[in-house]
C-alpha cells in the first residue's frame, strides 16, 4: 500500500514539475520602439511574448536555410516551424518562428534574437501607406538585457537578412530610419 501511494506522489509531483518548467518558459517583454529622422520622430508601445526557444535542431535548419537561399529561403523554413510566441507593435500581432537567447557570460545578462517569417509593418518607403518590397519577407528583432531581463535593443519591422563571408548575419532594413526599443522590461 504505501509503494502505491509513494508512486503516485512521485508520479503527480513529476506532472507538477512539468507544468511548472512549461510554465516558467514563457517571457514577457514590454518595450517601446523608437524612430527618428531629420524632421520626426515617433514612439510606440511594444509587448514581444516569448513562449518558447528554438531546438538546436530547428535553429541549424534556420541557419542551413539562411546560407543556401537567403531570406526567402529562410522565410520559407521559419513559416513551416511552430509559433514560438509574438511581437505586437501598433496593434499589430505577429507570431515569432525563430527565438535564440545566449548568454553574455556569467553574470552579465543575455542576447535574445527574434525572427517572424513575415514582416510586422513597413517604415519608410515613400511613407503614406507604404507597401511590400520583394524580398524584405521577414521582421527581426535583438534584445540585449542584463540578469534582471532590462535593457534595450532593436528592430527592424521588414528586413532582408544573409550572411557575410565570416558567417555574421547582415541586415538591410526596408526603411531608412533605424527602430529601436528602448526601457526593455521582463514583465513580472
Amino acid at each position: 500500500m504505501k509503494r502505491g501511494i509513494m508512486a503516485m506522489v512521485i508520479v503527480a509531483t513529476m506532472a507538477f514539475a512539468g507544468f511548472l518548467s512549461a510554465q516558467a518558459t514563457t517571457e514577457v517583454f514590454t518595450a517601446t520602439a523608437t524612430a527618428k529622422d531629420a524632421t520626426r520622430s515617433a514612439a510606440e508601445p511594444v509587448k514581444i511574448v516569448i513562449t518558447g526557444y528554438l531546438t538546436e535542431a530547428d535553429r541549424d535548419a534556420a541557419i542551413d536555410a539562411l546560407k543556401k537561399g537567403g531570406t526567402t529561403a529562410l522565410q520559407q523554413a521559419l513559416d513551416k516551424m511552430k509559433d514560438l510566441g509574438t511581437i505586437e507593435v501598433k496593434g499589430i500581432t505577429t507570431p515569432i518562428k525563430y527565438a535564440y537567447s545566449r548568454s553574455m557570460g556569467p553574470g552579465a545578462g543575455r542576447i535574445v534574437t527574434l525572427i517572424t517569417a513575415k514582416p510586422i509593418l513597413y517604415i519608410g518607403g515613400n511613407e503614406a501607406g507604404a507597401k511590400p518590397k520583394a524580398g524584405y519577407d521577414v521582421a527581426i528583432a535583438l534584445l540585449i538585457l542584463d540578469t534582471d531581463g532590462k535593457g534595450d535593443g532593436e528592430i527592424n519591422p521588414a528586413a532582408k537578412i544573409k550572411l557575410d563571408d565570416q558567417g555574421a548575419v547582415v541586415t538591410d532594413d526596408y526603411g531608412t530610419v533605424k527602430v529601436w526599443l528602448k526601457n526593455v522590461a521582463k514583465a513580472k
